[in-house]
Parts: structure tokens; C-alpha cells; sequence
């Protein structure tokens, strides 16, 4: 994955969180979605190479900027909405800080593993 793929799984993962549906769950995910919610939700970082959900892998080339500015209008939206809770496709119920949580422990994943 290169950077402007990371700004588009990013945005993918920002706009699941802002209400977009979450489609092709294979079933071992959605069998194991409560173990991947507590590990979204603790403290401990994620791990490098970490699986991710199909609808999140940006395989094609990407357009740095375009994905970038994609990025920032879901980021933007994210915070227009103001805090409050979800009911995440995969992980269930999640309080106005669970959410922003998992949202900014994701983001500064991807962040700092590129330098960005």
C-alpha cells in the first residue's frame, strides 16, 4: 500500500464510520466481529499487516491528491456531525467516544506507519 492508498482506505474506513452501508462481511468477520471491537477499542496499537476488511483494501493505483481530499470532506463530515454514537455495521452499538476513539486510533495508524 502506498500513501495515497492509505489516504483512500482511510476514507473508506472515515466514511463507514459516517454512515456509509459496510457490504461483503465475509461470515469468519462477522464471527469474530466483538474479538476485533475490543481489540478496535483498546488501547494497545494495532499490529503491522493486520487483515482488514474487503471493502477497505485499495488495490489500484490511487490519485494522492484526490484521495487525500477525500479523506479530509470525511474527516470534515465526521466532525460536522458532532460527538455521537454509531451502530457500526460490524461492531455493534458504539458510544460518542468509542467511536471517535476507534476513528482517531486508525487514523494515526496509518499516519505515522507512512510519515505522514
Amino acid at each position: 500500500m502506498n500513501t495515497a492508498q492509505m489516504f483512500g482506505h482511510c476514507a473508506e474506513v472515515q466514511e463507514v464510520a459516517n454512515g456509509k452501508d459496510l457490504v461483503g462481511t465475509p461470515l469468519i468477520i462477522r464471527l469474530f466481529g466483538r474479538l476485533i471491537r475490543k481489540m478496535v477499542l483498546s488501547g494497545r496499537p494495532y499490529s503491522r499487516n493486520a487483515r482488514t476488511h474487503p471493502q477497505y483494501i485499495q488495490a489500484s493505483e490511487r490519485d494522492f491528491e484526490m484521495e487525500k481530499l477525500r479523506l479530509l470532506a470525511a474527516l470534515d463530515s465526521f466532525v460536522d456531525a458532532g460527538p455521537r454514537p454509531l451502530k457500526h455495521p460490524l461492531f455493534g452499538h458504539l458510544s460518542a467516544e468509542e467511536c471517535g476513539w476507534s476513528c482517531l486510533k486508525h487514523l494515526d495508524h496509518h499516519l505515522t506507519q507512512f510519515g505522514v
